[in-house]
């Protein structure tokens, strides 16, 4: 992506179901070396997840350090087919809006005001952004087990309001069936 008319390379990993940024990173140059420890990193974070890994075909991806590291942590390694983004719809649609929504609107001049506006979007879009793949809620609240308990709570709301509708109709009928002469 270019900002302020140079190059930068961003990485990022989105778990697909959660639809939860896990970390993202903002480079010059993406080497296999730097994409290897990003990845550990992660991995690091969340000890106990053994995603799959969907990626281009990039050098970074198909080194031998890379693909050791994918087995050593449990991952499953899926490289996309060549010019087929769709197999990476989730990342690619969360590039793009993060591009839209956030870095043409703000317009960073420099790496770090970059990266403030990719973190401030990372804030939004894990922890106030509505997602309708999830069922319009939250990623962190997926990510927390929280989904269930706000569906069921959003259900009863729904079925109280219903409740009260019937009830003001019911009783505005009657009210008019009162006030015609008989």
């Amino acid at each position: 992506m270019k900002i302020c008319g140079e190059f930068f390379y961003l990485i990022a990993i989105l778990d697909g179901f959660l639809r939860y940024l896990l970390g993202w990173k903002l480079w010059l140059d993406m080497t296999k070396q730097s994409v290897t420890l990003f990845v550990q990193k992660v991995c690091d974070e969340y000890p106990d997840a053994r995603p799959k890994i969907i990626h281009d075909n990039g050098a970074q991806f198909i080194s031998h350090d890379f693909k050791n590291l994918l087995r050593e942590n449990g991952c499953m390694d899926i490289p996309t087919r060549v010019k087929h983004p769709e197999t990476n719809g989730k990342i690619e649609r969360f590039i793009g809006l993060m591009r839209q929504e956030a870095l043409r609107p703000n317009s960073p001049v420099s790496l770090s005001s970059a990266e403030k506006v990719i973190n401030g979007y990372v804030e939004y879009y894990d922890n106030t952004r509505l997602h309708s793949a999830i069922g319009y809620v939250r990623p962190i609240d997926v990510f927390s087990g929280k989904q269930e308990e706000i569906v069921q709570s959003r259900k009863r709301k729904l079925s109280e309001a219903k409740k009260k509708r019937i009830e003001i109709n019911r009783s505005r009928r009657m009210k008019t069936t009162e006030a015609q002469p008989a």
